[in-house]
């Protein structure tokens, strides 16, 4: 009997090795390899402000200040932007107020409804804080974070009151399976006087085939379209702020600047309805939409040449009825020649765009004219004062308010206090007044001056601060003294 012998060489071991990788490739890479991308399923905030809410209840019941907000958006269409937002405000064993803000905001420049394996997606973020006067001596600090499903992080930075950072970082966008999930965590953190931890938490799952191509990106909308279902795109200047608007098809969402502002909506026949978010109102409703639990409805129509719209809002979901506004100011991210900025678009001494290519305000095609600041009102009288936590601005006309100066009986220690300014049902801005001028004779009282620097349509306005130290007496009508400065629009 013949033995069969195997004969060994480094040619033959170089062909059996590729055969092994060659079968090996052509059995397994339906398992390893199949074709899939991950589908974007919603964002969500943590700790829920029900529970914000009852923690700090518990503590104002022992007689300490405690309130805590965290709210989050994300736009996962075309830009992939979003933010995690903070407010933390609390006092000490001395009842020394200690307020502290957090915005942590990113944005990817990338549609983000859906990712494929092998994808790199650059983040770029920035933290910016604010805060009183005690919380900046301490000094407060804040961080923001982001990674992928409890990773290392590939985006962290740290900043403090008035002194802003940034960070940037990529992923790649890994392989998944039938019923896995992904996670992109939003984090941020404000150290004060106490701490305030918020994330957002940004889900996908795992959809085996070939990825959809990805719809068209947000174009600006033609300035004569309104019923064309596709006007909406483009920079607005609307009674509730400037707002930016992109449309894809029918679905239109964008920002405004009052409260960190989002819409979100779909368009037929020029009507657009949807909901809008902020990360504070007058009115909280039960559920989230949009990140916050300060949201409601919108019903807004374009006019036929596409120039304004004109429409309601209501709270949560209830029947819009009040008004709501908008005049194109310009079409959003298109450039003139020669780089200039859009028409309509912020510039020193520039108006709102009106026909002929001309802005408001202006003298001529060659200069502008600037802004002159003037002062709006003056409550004041040199009568004895007493007390309240109100100060009243009544508006004939949609104005600019740029600063305000509030007569104020500061406690021993007290360098700042919160304000809101408040009107038609509606908080438009909030913030801090600080200590300034006093009285050489009384000098606990002294100026709380404050820049607002929000646009109001007509009305009557309420700045209401923290506490009721405002001066007040019969011959101001009971109303806190104040003087504000602003300029018309």
């Amino acid at each position: 009997m013949r033995t069969l012998r195997w004969f060994s060489t480094p040619r033959m071991n170089l062909i059996l090795a590729a055969l092994v990788v060659l079968f090996g490739v052509a059995a397994g890479h339906s398992a390893w390899a199949a074709p899939g991308y991950w589908r974007f399923t919603g964002n969500g905030v943590s700790p829920p402000q029900s529970q914000l809410d009852e923690t700090d209840r518990a503590t104002r019941a022992t007689g300490r200040a405690s309130e805590t907000r965290v709210s989050g958006a994300f736009q996962a269409a075309s830009s992939g932007t979003g933010s995690v937002d903070l407010f933390l405000k609390n006092d000490d064993v001395d009842r020394r107020g200690y307020l502290t803000t957090l915005k942590f905001s990113f944005t990817t420049g990338a549609e983000m409804r859906t990712l494929t394996p092998g994808q790199k997606v650059r983040f770029n973020g920035g933290l910016v804080m604010g805060g009183n006067a005690l919380s900046k001596a301490l000094p407060a600090s804040g961080t923001g974070t982001i990674a992928v499903d409890n990773g290392d992080y590939f985006v962290s930075t740290t900043g403090a009151i008035d002194q802003p950072a940034s960070a940037a970082g990529d992923f790649v966008v890994p392989s998944g399976a039938p019923g896995s999930t992904l996670t992109i965590h939003v984090a941020a953190h404000i150290g004060s006087y106490g701490g305030l931890n918020g994330r957002m938490d940004i889900g996908y799952e795992w959809v085996a085939g070939p990825a959809p191509q990805p719809g068209p990106a947000p174009q600006p909308g033609p300035v004569g379209g309104g019923s064309s279902g596709g006007g909406f795109s483009g920079v607005w200047d609307t009674s509730e702020g400037a707002m930016t608007l992109g449309q894809s098809g029918g679905q239109v969402s964008g920002t405004y600047s009052q409260d960190n502002g989002r819409v979100e909506g779909q368009v037929a026949g020029g009507r657009l309805t949807g909901y809008w978010g902020e990360d504070g109102s007058d009115q909280r409703c039960s559920t989230q939409r949009l990140g916050t639990f300060y949201w409601g409805r919108i019903d807004w129509v374009l006019s036929a040449d596409g120039r304004r719209f004109e429409g309601k809002w209501s709270y949560c979901e209830a029947e819009p009825g009040g008004s709501w506004t908008g005049d194109r100011s310009g079409v959003a991210g298109v450039a003139p020649a020669g780089g200039q900025a859009p028409v309509g678009a912020d510039r020193a001494g520039a108006g709102p765009t009106v026909p002929g290519g001309l802005t408001g305000d202006r003298g001529d095609r060659g200069a502008s004219r600037p802004q002159v600041e003037r002062l709006l009102t003056d409550v004041s009288n040199p009568a004895a004062c007493g007390v309240t936590d109100t100060s009243v601005l009544d508006l004939s006309a949609t104005t600019h308010v740029t600063r305000v100066d509030i007569w104020y009986h500061w406690g021993s220690g007290e360098g700042s206090v919160g304000y809101t300014l408040s009107g038609d049902g509606r908080r438009f801005a909030s913030g801090v007044l600080n200590r300034a001028e006093c009285d050489p004779y009384q000098t606990a009282w002294c100026v709380a001056r404050g820049a607002p620097n929000v646009t109001l349509p007509p009305g009557r306005y309420e700045f209401r601060l923290d506490r009721a130290n405002i001066c007040q007496n019969a011959s101001s009508g009971g109303a806190g003294f104040i003087k504000a400065w602003g300029h018309g629009r």
